[in-house]
């Protein structure tokens, strides 16, 4: 839930107008092939590694009662029975296995599958048995049931950074999955048929282990899902100490190797709690969470400790302890995190802005602006210019505006050039109020666009109605 620290934004400014007849077929067909292919920039890793894991999946799937039959020589009753043992294994091995996802993080399920496929295949040609068929097929469906909880896991936490966008990320995300099923089943088909056996589950390794290397790549990096064995952690501990496989104490100590072995067991340890903080959190267990929170704090661990602060606090704040909160918060902030600092500093201004409590919050968006945050820098600009416009501090919320218009977000920059249209309009500067629609318009935004559009055509209406009242 909160390891994925979701976004927390501030609506657009949006005013009463009527809806406007919708945009020109070519532009909104132009808007939607930008959204789809920025999308897909934007989760091109996870992406890649779905889609070649499904690939190297489904290259048996359609293929095995061929394989059976034909290669194998089984019977079709034989044949039979192994898809009964393998839907057995399946369904024994899924909820085990998502609790290994809950417990050791997703990569362990996610590069399960890539490892399954590659036992699988050389299964499939060294042992053209019952008991051979029967063992890979009943691999391919362990492995099955390891990828889909920790597949799920993945693809949300992935789509719910960005929450406007959410249903549009994981349908993406699943699109291209789908793409890697199809394809799969189409590649072995010819593969077969061209190069036989060998060719087929030769490619299919190569692709397995490539899916193999890419998901580490991409999931590997993701602190929260690290997975933290312990079993290797007893090991490391009791060999130190001189207690496994009869080492004296004197041995064990001293060398390179047991000294990097220490500094690994230290590193690993706070990232270890902080994930259990945050399984609790997602189970509702407030008070472990809160424990394992301030346990990866206390530790100083200069990447957990903040990140666990951050964490820390909107558990504080979901729960309206905001005095715990802002501590939290702050811990985050004085930690001079490069990626926490700036996402605590906007949480609290955008607290503080809900209370009501504007200097403060004003305070808090300026300490995450001068982070120059890539993200959170123009959102928290963003925020403040609708800070200083509620305030009727008009020549203030342009700065603001600008600020994120400048920082090149594309996001936040096409929501701060509607609301400096609506901002121009309120000052009767209605020159720069079009210009300011039109750039809203001209970013292709779906959710921005239309809006600028709408506003611009009513531009000249709204216009004589201020002048005429003002008469």
């Amino acid at each position: 839930m909160h390891s994925t620290y979701p976004p927390r934004r501030r609506q657009e400014k949006v005013t009463d107008e009527p809806t406007l007849p919708p945009e020109p077929e070519t532009q909104l067909f132009r808007s939607r092939m930008k959204e789809i292919f920025s999308l897909l920039r934007e989760l091109s890793g996870p992406a890649s590694v779905g889609m070649l894991i499904a690939a190297s999946a489904y290259m048996v799937h359609g293929l095995f009662p061929i394989l059976a039959t034909k290669y194998a020589g089984l019977s079709t009753a034989q044949a039979g029975i192994i898809y009964s043992l393998s839907a057995a294994v399946f369904l024994l091995a899924g909820p085990f296995y998502g609790w290994i996802t809950d417990r050791y993080g997703r990569l362990v399920g996610i590069a399960s599958r890539s490892a399954a496929n590659i036992g699988s295949s050389v299964m499939y040609v060294a042992i053209p048995t019952f008991v051979g068929m029967a063992a890979a097929r009943s691999v391919d469906d362990i492995g099955k049931a390891a990828f889909r909880p920790a597949w799920a896991s993945a693809i949300t936490d992935i789509a719910a950074k960005d929450p406007p966008r959410k249903g549009r990320r994981l349908g993406t995300l699943d699109a291209v999955q789908e793409i890697g099923e199809i394809a799969g089943p189409a590649l072995a088909g010819i593969l077969w048929q061209t190069g036989g056996v060998i060719a087929l589950f030769g490619v299919r390794i190569a692709i397995a282990i490539v899916a193999e290397i890419s998901a580490i790549a991409v999931f590997g990096e993701l602190r929260d899902i690290r997975p933290r064995l312990r079993i290797l952690t007893w090991f490391r501990k009791n060999r130190r100490r001189g207690s496994v496989f009869g080492v004296s104490a004197s041995q064990a100590q001293g060398t390179p190797r047991q000294d990097a072995d220490q500094t690994r067991a230290t590193e690993a340890e706070p990232w270890a709690t902080f994930h259990r903080g945050s399984i609790f959190d997602r189970q509702g267990e407030y008070d472990l969470a809160e424990k394992a929170y301030q346990r990866v704090i206390a530790s100083g661990h200069p990447e957990a400790a903040p990140s666990a602060a951050f964490n820390l606090g909107i558990l504080f704040e979901e729960h309206r302890e905001y005095d715990l909160a802002v501590k939290a918060y702050q811990q985050a902030i004085d930690s001079g995190h490069p990626e926490e600092a700036a996402r605590a500093a906007f949480n609290l201004g955008l607290m503080f802005s809900k209370q009501g409590k504007y200097d403060r919050a004003e305070k808090a968006y300026q300490q995450a602006i001068a982070s120059k945050h890539a993200e959170w820098a123009p959102k928290a600009a963003f925020n403040l210019g609708m800070l200083f416009e509620e305030r009727g501090e008009y020549d203030l919320a342009e700065k603001a505006y600008r600020r994120a218009i400048d920082w090149g977000h594309s996001y936040s920059a096409a929501k701060a050039r509607l609301n400096l249209g609506v901002l121009y309009e309120q000052m009767g500067e209605y020159d720069l109020a079009v210009e300011a629609y039109q750039q809203a318009i001209n970013s292709r935004d779906p959710e921005v666009a239309p809006k600028g559009m709408r506003n611009l055509r009513e531009l000249p209406m709204r216009s004589t109605v201020r002048e005429s009242g003002g008469a």
